[in-house]
């Protein structure tokens, strides 16, 4: 239903005669972006892993262009910028959205099918819930949400009960983010059809402590202070009221070693915190690109790693957090946690953080 409201938005805007765009992937894996602007003074186009904006040339017609160097096989967002301002590809109703940001999608295809990609294979549910929450203050009318993905045959009475990931989207991100822009569904699927991850559910909630997140910006005068109070209200909110709610409505495991947390950026700072903070919950902990602060907020526990089965932190080798997960890590170890650290090609973005599930997800619920 959203979508098809951008799509009549688009519609109109092309009717009453504003700027109206295109694209096209060609056979190298290259982008050709056309954009209509007759008048505009200045245009350029923004994909997803190219760090600069690419500047277009206008035609004859008004119409504006660029062709992309190939990419690799993946979904991309991009947008456009006219005179200084952002917009969307009018033509292209396949939209990424979020609290903050509207981007567009377009995905170069491989030679076969990729893990991210629908393919013919057994497929997975997903379930949506909503309920008034007592541990966020300033969430609309109190309603929190999650989103719960249940393995293809999921069955209600299969002797053993199904291990749980609990995994979190980033800053701006809605609950739906790995879902509509992450592609957790597909990619989960796939893991579980070629037999490379055990079958799990994975329950995605809206990683929000407190919603004043929103308001300001990484930088800015007193948003770390934010981030510890964001810390600390979601989780609350995850152990305290999704993790019970889950747990009585789905075939799932109740002990410590059939949990797991995992998240990117602002949700991989999450996860590693409150897996630390509750190492009588989960087992298995997973940052994807870690959105960690120079002082470190890692909750140090007596004792060292808990008995824990995994820390798993990964990082773009040029994501501007690159250094702080370094730091994080080094505390860790220094702290008696045997750390995983993986580096990665790649920036602050879903084509890293979809890879980093891609080696994630199989190392969970594994017998050692």
């Amino acid at each position: 239903m959203q979508k098809f409201g951008f799509l009549l938005v688009f519609m109109c805007a092309g009717m009453l005669g504003v700027a109206q765009s295109s694209h096209q992937v060609n056979g190298d894996g290259s982008i050709t972006f056309h954009l209509r602007a007759p008048g505009a003074k200045s245009v350029s186009a923004h994909l997803e892993g190219i760090e600069q904006p690419m500047p277009m040339t206008e035609d004859a017609n008004g119409v504006w262009s660029v062709t992309t160097p190939p990419q690799e096989p993946e979904w991309y967002g991009y947008d456009f910028t006219v005179d200084g301002l952002t917009q969307l590809d009018a033509m292209n109703p396949d939209v990424r959205d979020s609290y903050l940001f509207l981007w567009n999608n377009v995905l170069v295809p491989g030679a076969t099918l990729q893990p991210w990609e629908l393919q013919p294979i057994a497929h997975g549910e997903v379930s949506h819930h909503i309920f008034t929450t007592k541990k966020v203050e300033d969430l609309p009318a109190g309603q929190e949400d999650y989103y719960v993905y249940t393995p293809p045959g999921y069955d209600v009475k299969r002797a053993e009960a199904y291990p749980v990931l609990y995994l979190l989207h980033g800053w701006s991100d809605k609950a739906d983010g790995w879902l509509e822009t992450g592609k957790l569904d597909w990619l989960m699927d796939w893991m579980i059809d070629t037999g490379k991850a055990k079958p799990m559910v994975v329950v995605m909630p809206l990683g929000y402590g407190t919603m004043k997140m929103l308001h300001s910006a990484p930088g800015e005068r007193g948003f770390d202070d934010l981030i510890y109070l964001n810390n600390d209200g979601f989780g609350r909110l995850l152990v305290d009221e999704v993790l019970p709610r889950v747990e009585r409505a789905y075939h799932v495991r109740k002990d410590r070693d059939g949990r797991a947390i995992a998240g990117l950026s602002m949700g991989g700072l999450e996860s590693v915190n409150v897996g630390l903070r509750y190492t009588d919950k989960f087992a298995w902990i997973g940052s994807f690109s870690g959105a960690f602060l120079k002082t470190g907020v890692s909750a140090p526990l007596p004792g060292g790693n808990a008995k824990l089965k995994l820390v798993w932190i990964a990082c773009g080798v040029k994501d501007h957090f690159l250094e702080l997960n370094r730091s994080e890590i080094a505390q860790l170890k220094s702290q008696g946690y045997a750390v995983n650290a993986v580096e990665t090609p790649g920036s602050h973005e879903w084509m890293v953080w979809r890879g980093n599930l891609l080696h994630f997800a199989p190392s969970l619920f594994q017998d050692k």
